[in-house]
């Protein structure tokens, strides 16, 4: 059986980048939360990040179906997980 480790994802520099985005994000929705901004605002940052969050991880589940999966079972897994996410 052939598996994966997270390490050797073919474009880790697109996940980390990705990585960087929602934490600012996230950063964003602190400074909102200190400086009192208007809630429809902060709940709006808020599915943002929930957005880009669930894209991330359908992104890391492509990478693992398409590069890593050998057994028929981690394959159904990944697949069902990937459908929860959307």
């Amino acid at each position: 059986m052939l598996y994966c480790s997270t390490v050797y994802m073919k474009d880790t520099v697109n996940l980390k980048n990705r990585m960087s985005k929602i934490k600012g994000q996230i950063e964003g929705i602190e400074r909102m939360i200190d400086e009192n901004r208007d809630s429809v605002d902060i709940v709006q940052q808020v599915v943002a990040v929930n957005s880009a969050l669930k894209n991330l991880g359908i992104e890391i589940l492509k990478d693992e179906t398409s590069t890593c999966v050998s057994d028929k079972k981690k394959f159904e897994v990944l697949l069902k997980n990937l459908f929860k996410l959307k």
